[in-house]
């Protein structure tokens, strides 16, 4: 089998399975071997505006605002369909079914929402592929991981629910190692697109460093998940200096019981202020290393020096000069004392970090990074195929999985039809 390279080794690439359960060929499709287009390569590309369907369920922006911060920037550069369904669907004159013209879009979007608890490939997307099968289609998937300690769904069953639908890329956030790994895997590129921020909202107080009297912050989920962070505030709690801390952690117990110092009690605008109000903040990658949205919030602050544990993807910021790394804990106090006694080296660091998130790192950046690979797909796939093929392995049309509550946009045919 062809062999991929990912990182320093490499790794065979295996075609997804068929109806039958067996194998396709052992040669990679075309779109599986396209150059990937970088993340932080779009400063001077001008994206096209399309005609979008996004597909997600109902969004709650209070609790995971990316699921809404990416979606409202891909919309400030598309027009997004995403609630009226007359605007969309039309019936059929002779059959009175319901209908979608294909030649209204350029594009479907799948949402992180949507994507993230899939566990069957055969899983429903809650509008006829079929009838759209000449509109290419990508997944922003989420949650590529195993966890034991919360619902992320299968990854195997997201790389193949992705092949079946015919999809033209994926997206994941995980790093460029796992977008290589799901390349050479899912039968169809995926990029490498980290998260992002709303430097507008999280800079509100850039520049303010006269009303700072916490000296270390940090904020997350903790258990038996997140064992470094436990230690983290541990080893802070217990420096004999005294630091001024703000924790706002919490676990299942804490949110029980009502008590403790808990993030989610905050407003995201007392969230944005209490970061602002605090020196440096400590940070730390999640599962499968992963670099979540507080990195970016804290960068983009103008206030705050963000303190992180060490971080594989280098192209994202430069250690002392973005934020600092620690290794250890010991490490990590050393580096505490050293900046909170060195102020203007840290506002030199605050301030280098929110130039950088200003040119690389916006939700806004992440939209016309996202329109530009998959333009760059689009134009390598021949314009006479069909990127869906009526009658393979693919979901069944049906309502979405809250009982058609969501606001999802498609056909919605009675679970006893044909998916077709």
């Amino acid at each position: 089998p062809l062999q991929l390279r990912v990182g320093r080794r490499k790794v065979a690439y295996r075609a997804p399975r068929t109806a039958g359960g067996k194998r396709g060929p052992r040669s990679p499709p075309l779109l599986a071997m396209l150059p990937v287009v970088r993340y932080d390569r779009v400063a001077d590309y001008s994206p096209p505006r399309w005609r979008v369907l996004w597909v997600e369920g109902r969004l709650d922006c209070r609790t995971w605002s990316y699921y809404c911060d990416v979606r409202s920037a891909f919309s400030a550069l598309h027009e997004v369909i995403r609630v009226s369904h007359s605007s969309v669907i039309e019936a059929d004159a002779a059959t009175g079914k319901c209908r979608l013209d294909a030649k209204r879009f350029h594009l479907i979007v799948v949402g992180p929402r949507y994507a993230t608890n899939v566990v069957n490939a055969l899983e429903p997307l809650g509008l006829s592929r079929a009838q759209l099968a000449t509109v290419p289609l990508v997944v922003l998937q989420n949650k590529m991981y195993t966890s034991a300690t919360e619902l992320t769904g299968s990854v195997t069953a997201k790389l193949q629910w992705a092949t079946n639908l015919g999809a033209a890329a994926g997206f994941t956030w995980l790093g460029s190692r796992k977008a290589a790994e799901f390349t050479a895997s899912g039968g169809l590129p995926y990029h490498w697109m980290p998260f992002g921020v709303d430097a507008s909202v999280y800079g509100k107080f850039a520049g303010n460093f006269t009303d700072q009297p916490f000296d270390i912050g940090f904020t997350g989920s903790s258990g038996p998940k997140y064992a470094l962070r436990a230690e983290i505030t541990a080893a802070l709690r217990s420096d004999p200096a005294r630091l001024r801390t703000y924790f706002g952690s919490w676990d299942k117990k804490n949110v029980a019981g009502g008590g403790g110092n808990r993030w989610f009690t905050l407003s995201r605008v007392n969230y944005v202020k209490q970061i602002a109000r605090t020196k440096i903040w400590v940070s730390t990658t999640g599962p499968e290393g992963i670099v979540g949205t507080r990195f970016f919030e804290v960068l983009a602050s103008g206030t705050t020096l963000l303190l992180c544990n060490r971080v594989n993807e280098t192209s994202l910021w430069e250690d002392g000069v973005h934020l600092v790394m620690f290794d250890g804990m010991e490490d990590m106090l050393r580096k505490v004392h050293h900046y909170l006694s060195h102020e203007e080296e840290r506002r030199a660091i605050v301030t280098a970090a929110r130039t950088l998130v200003l040119e690389r790192h916006t939700w806004a950046a992440r939209a016309k990074f996202l329109t530009r690979a998959t333009e760059e797909v689009i134009a390598r796939h021949p314009p006479e195929v069909p990127w869906f093929v009526d009658g393979k392995l693919s979901p069944q049309t049906g309502p979405p999985r809250d009982g058609g509550k969501s606001l999802l946009l498609g056909c919605y045919m009675p679970t006893n039809t044909s998916h077709r």
